[in-house]
């Protein structure tokens, strides 16, 4: 399936920073404006096999917030309910879940994590996961948050947090130099890998992904030291990072229709337009 979509008035002059959908028919989008909106289904235009022949211009949006600042990173659907990372005081630097279930309409209540953390840097990118037996956040059925504070000039960090039905608790953390985005793997409720995209202001300092397990389960504290599984080049970029399920060749079952292979999403050449990996 390809789908094709141009905006003309939202984000029009201003940052549009992340996508997320769980259909292919309505996308979650955030940046600065409106902060995070909607598309409809119906508005996307869908063509099957080949190279995409049809663009749809949607002329509007429905704006889901009412932040103004250029605040909102991240945007994930997950367990069927829509989340957004932060970058600044307002509404705070944390991961927020965004009303509940799947919203479509505006003024949703943005509701808080791990509390504001007070500093400069924003959360790029985090990861949800379920590794407790107890009450999870707010039903979603997630109780652990991988989050990526970004700081590439001092030194990024990769945090984990925990929520033991009342609050969130801070469970460790890794220092990762120009980290930026994060995706995850869970093998079990004590072993979670993890693959974070790394990117420094310094042409000279090649942009890498890099992973490490945590097998330290609910409660425990991430340790350790990430190890880089794959070098850019000195022009490019790795910003995403996401799994991809892998189809079961037709005339190969050696590889099974349930395994994932982890891609890194998008390049950036560092002095160009984005381009995909």
């Amino acid at each position: 399936m390809n789908t094709n979509v141009s905006l003309s008035g939202a984000y029009d002059k201003l940052t549009f920073r992340s996508v997320a959908t769980a259909n292919g028919q309505t996308f979650y989008l955030s940046g600065e404006g409106s902060s995070i909106t909607a598309s409809g289904a119906g508005q996307i235009a869908t063509v099957t096999g080949g190279l995409p022949g049809t663009v749809t211009t949607l002329s509007s949006t429905t704006a889901l917030t009412t932040n103004s600042n250029n605040s909102l990173r991240h945007i994930q659907v997950a367990n069927g309910n829509l989340f957004v990372s932060s970058g600044s005081g307002t509404p705070g630097q944390q991961v927020f879940e965004v009303g509940t279930g799947l919203p479509t309409t505006g003024n949703q209540t943005l509701a808080a994590s791990f509390g504001n953390q007070g500093i400069a840097n924003p959360y790029n990118s985090f990861a949800l996961a379920r590794l407790g037996t107890g009450t999870s956040w707010n039903g979603t059925g997630f109780d652990t948050i991988y989050a990526v504070e970004n700081n590439t000039a001092a030194g990024s960090s990769v945090q984990k947090w925990n929520f033991d039905g009342t609050s969130w608790t801070a469970a460790g953390n890794i220092t990762v130099v120009g980290a930026n985005h994060i995706a995850i793997r869970q093998n079990s409720a004590a072993s979670v890998d993890l693959f974070v995209t790394t990117q420094t202001p310094t042409a000279l300092t090649l942009s890498t992904i890099q992973a490490i397990t945590d097998t330290s389960g609910f409660g425990g504290t991430l340790t350790g030291t990430f190890t880089t599984i794959l070098t850019g080049t000195g022009n490019e970029g790795f910003l995403g990072i996401a799994f991809t399920p892998v189809p079961e060749p037709g005339t190969v079952l050696a590889i099974s229709a349930g395994a994932l292979a982890l891609i890194g999403a998008v390049r950036r050449h560092r002095k160009g337009e984005p381009v995909l990996a």
